[in-house]
């Protein structure tokens, strides 16, 4: 979601965005490099089909590297390519090959790579030169001042007092996706919010609380629809239609 967000700034500032997402497929590099290759080609880049059939030598994986350097290098104004779900990517030599565009790549290249795990990647460097941001896991919650403004914003009908704010903060530890389903209760049920005591007394993940007060008000053709699009990894207003 970040990720997305920053993406729409970027591109409302006029800059181009390519926008890779991984799944295991793209394990080993064949796959990688296809997928890769026609990210940065959807932004116009005159890379060769040749690329995309080329064998797995290192003369020729340097000839990819090349050409895609080369490419970026002659795009006017700032690229960033995101890799999404970067740790699907198990292959040594597609792991080289990224380390190769973060080394050689141009300054209008900006490499952004989301991942559940650390990438077997070199950045020492680029840390020293203070060229690489890094956002950790425990950096992505917010804090007890965000989670007010969050709740202010979202349920303004309902004027929470500083102690249920905390309580509110602390079982969710200021994760978005569970305060917004907070909100959401408070919105539609605002008499629910007598309900935040039990949180102290309820599982920090909410299994509880959210079954109760938020999923066990649902009509039962919406938990229906839910429970069965629930096996999905991933879907969209189509696929759910």
């Amino acid at each position: 979601i970040l990720l997305a967000q920053w993406r729409q700034e970027l591109m409302a500032a006029g800059c181009q965005v390519a926008w890779l997402s991984l799944h295991a497929d793209e394990k080993l590099l064949p796959n990688f490099r296809t997928h890769l290759v026609a990210a940065l080609g959807k932004l116009g880049m005159p890379l060769s089909d040749e690329l995309l059939f080329a064998d797995d030598s290192r003369s020729h994986a340097d000839d990819v590297v090349a050409a895609i350097i080369n490419n970026i290098a002659d795009t006017r104004g700032d690229l960033y390519l995101i890799l999404d779900d970067y740790h699907h990517v198990e292959d040594p030599r597609a792991h080289q090959l990224v380390q190769k565009l973060l080394d050689q790549g141009p300054d209008n290249l900006h490499l952004v790579i989301a991942s559940r795990a650390l990438p077997p990647l070199s950045v020492a460097r680029l840390r020293v030169m203070g060229q690489v941001a890094e956002i950790e896991c425990g950096e992505l919650p917010f804090d007890r001042t965000e989670t007010r403004e969050f709740l202010e914003q979202n349920v303004k009908g309902v004027r929470l007092d500083s102690e249920e704010i905390g309580v509110i903060h602390d079982h969710t530890n200021g994760w978005p996706a569970s305060l917004q389903l907070v909100s959401i209760m408070l919105k539609n049920r605002p008499e629910g919010r007598s309900s935040l005591p039990d949180l102290a007394r309820q599982s920090s993940d909410l299994q509880n609380y959210l079954w109760e007060d938020v999923v066990g008000h649902l009509p039962a053709d919406v938990t229906a629809f839910m429970e069965a699009l629930s096996i999905a990894r991933r879907f969209n207003a189509s696929f759910a239609e």
